[in-house]
Parts: structure tokens; sequence; C-alpha cells
């Protein structure tokens, strides 16, 4: 009974080991495969040093290490969703990306000139939405 014990703590710790080097969410890519061996996950390479993603997200579907994220919605033609890495600051991210929340996103630049600015009368576009239930959850975006 012992002996079986052993194994099956040793095989908890294997697994644990392994299933943290599996690619997360927010990972650099070259590839999908770099992303995932099955297919299910997908590496945007228009983001730099490459972004492991689900395309198409829907709420709560991807798992606890992502957040679901619609862009551009307020242009229903031009918005699309994906798994965005889950972060809590800048330090979760890597070197190219920063951690925000979707109403950060929506703030207008300081740096911008004032002739490009919103004006304080209008309503900002929001340029990103979380889809989950916790619509307060950070993510990990590209610095701009």
């Amino acid at each position: 009974m012992r002996h079986k014990l052993l194994i099956v703590a040793a095989l908890s710790v294997l697994s644990a080991l392994f299933g943290a080097c599996a690619p997360q969410f927010g990972d650099g890519c070259s590839t999908s495969v770099d992303c995932s061996a099955t297919g299910d996950r997908f590496c945007d390479r228009s983001q730099p040093g490459g972004y492991c993603t689900l395309a198409n997200c829907e709420p709560k579907s991807c798992s606890d290490e992502g957040v679901c994220v619609r862009f551009k919605p307020s242009q229903p033609r031009l918005s699309s969703s994906w798994c965005m890495a889950k972060c809590s600051n800048n330090g979760d991210c890597r070197d190219a990306y920063i951690c925000s929340s979707a109403s950060q996103l929506a703030e207008v630049d300081p740096t911008m000139p004032a002739d490009n600015m919103v004006s304080e009368t209008e309503d900002l576009q929001p340029r990103a939405e979380v889809l989950d239930a916790d619509k307060s959850q950070k993510f990990c975006v590209v610095k701009e």
C-alpha cells in the first residue's frame, strides 16, 4: 500500500511540473504549435514576440489563466474577442506589454497633441471590454 502511495505522490509532482511548463496565454511564440500541440491555441504573430491566445473566446472560455476580452466593442463588424493573459501588475507581463484593465485602455493619452484629443463632453469610445463576469480583471496588452 505504501508503495502505491509513493507512486501516486511522484506522479502528482511530475504532473504539476509538466503542467507548469505548458504554454500560457500571453507567452511568446513563432507558430501556433508553440502555444498548443493540440491546436486549440493560436499564435498571434502581429504582436511583439508573438502572443499565445485563443480567438473568438466566450465568457469563461479562457480557463483560470486568461481573460476573455473583446476589442473594438463599439464597432460590431470590426470587433473580435481574444483570451488575454491575466495580470495584477506590469511585472506579470512580458517586456513589450503592460498590465491594463479595459477601462484604462479607454483613457485619453496625456502625451497626445491637444488637437487629436477627445473633448471632455464627448464620450470616450471603449477600446476593449472584458466579457467575463469580473469586468475589472486586468490583462497583458502591448505598450503603446
